[in-house]
C-alpha cells in the first residue's frame, strides 16, 4: 500500500491508501468522491508545495527563503533581503566561516598539505622501477636492503684473505664454485685482486616480472649507485620545493609549484 495525495494546484486536500497510483487514476471518484479534472493526484508527498506554470512540484531553496521558509544553507550561501546569495569558493583549500559568513583558509594547514603530496612523490622517484640494459629491476624500501647486503659483502669479502672464507660465502648465496673459481679465488687473493675478481661473478636475481636474470656483482653495484644517485637528485628537488612553499603567500604560489 502507498499513500496517494489528491491536490488542487498546492494545497493538499485528501490523501488516501492505494495498492498504486495506477489503480487511483484509473477511477479517481472510487477514492474520493469530490475529486474534479482539475485536481492532481500524485503519489509524491511534498514537503513545500508550489504550484506554478501549471505544474506541481516542490519549492526550490529560493522560493523557501522568499516565502519566509527556514532553509539548511551550504557552505557558501548566505541571505539577504530574503534573497539566496552563493559566495564561490576561492578554492579548493577555503572553508567556510559561519560566524562571519565568508570563506576562510588557513595557509599553514595548506602548507603541510602540499608538503605531505609532495612527499608522496619523492618516495615514488626514490622507488620507482629501475631500467638496467633491459632489465627492469624492482626497487623498493624491501629491495634496497637486498642491494645494500650484497654491497656490504662484496666490500667485506674484497679485503678478505681467506679463501675458503669465500667459496662457503658463494655457495651461501648459490654461486656455483667450480675449480675454476677456486683457482680465481687463490689467484686473486695473490695478486691482491680479489674485489675485481669477485665483482665479475654472476648471480642470480628476482626482477620487476618474478622472472631471474644472471647478472654480474658489478651490475649490482652500478644499480645501487644509480639507486642512490637518483634518491640524492629527489631529495635534493624536494628541498628545492620545501623552500618554495615555505615562502608562498597564496594558493595559486602553491598550485603553481610543480615537480619537474
Amino acid at each position: 500500500m502507498k499513500t496517494i495525495n489528491f491536490y488542487k494546484k498546492d494545497k493538499l486536500i485528501f490523501s488516501v491508501y492505494a495498492e498504486s497510483l495506477e489503480d487511483v487514476l484509473k477511477s479517481p471518484l472510487s477514492y474520493f468522491p469530490n475529486y474534479t479534472q482539475d485536481v492532481i493526484i500524485t503519489d509524491i508527498s511534498y514537503q513545500y508545495p508550489i504550484y506554478k506554470d501549471d505544474t506541481l512540484r516542490e519549492m526550490t531553496k529560493e522560493e523557501k527563503i522568499r516565502a519566509g521558509i527556514d532553509v539548511q544553507l551550504e557552505p557558501g550561501e548566505i541571505i539577504k533581503d530574503r534573497n539566496l546569495i552563493k559566495i564561490p569558493q576561492p578554492s579548493k583549500y577555503h572553508t567556510w566561516d559561519n560566524v562571519r559568513q565568508e570563506w576562510d583558509i588557513d595557509l599553514k594547514e595548506v602548507k603541510r598539505t602540499f608538503r605531505h603530496k609532495f612527499q608522496n612523490i619523492l618516495l615514488e622517484k626514490v622507488y620507482e622501477d629501475y631500467n638496467y640494459n633491459g632489465k627492469v629491476f624492482q626497487m623498493g624500501p624491501n629491495d634496497e636492503l637486498n642491494f645494500l647486503r650484497v654491497k656490504s659483502a662484496i666490500d667485506i669479502a674484497g679485503n678478505s684473505d681467506d679463501a675458503g672464507l669465500i667459496e662457503q660465502a658463494l655457495k651461501i648465496l648459490n654461486i656455483e664454485v667450480t675449480e675454476e673459481v677456486k683457482t680465481g679465488i687463490k689467484k686473486a687473493i695473490k695478486d691482491k685482486n680479489l674485489m675485481a675478481f669477485i665483482k665479475s661473478l654472476p648471480i642470480n636475481w628476482r626482477l620487476k616480472d618474478n622472472s631471474v636474470a644472471k647478472v654480474t656483482f658489478t651490475d649490482i653495484n652500478n644499480i645501487y649507485l644509480m639507486w642512490i644517485l637518483r634518491g640524492t637528485a629527489a631529495q635534493e628537488k624536494y628541498t628545492a620545493i620545501t623552500l618554495k612553499i615555505s615562502i608562498a603567500k597564496t594558493v595559486n604560489e602553491l598550485e603553481a609549484i610543480k615537480w619537474e
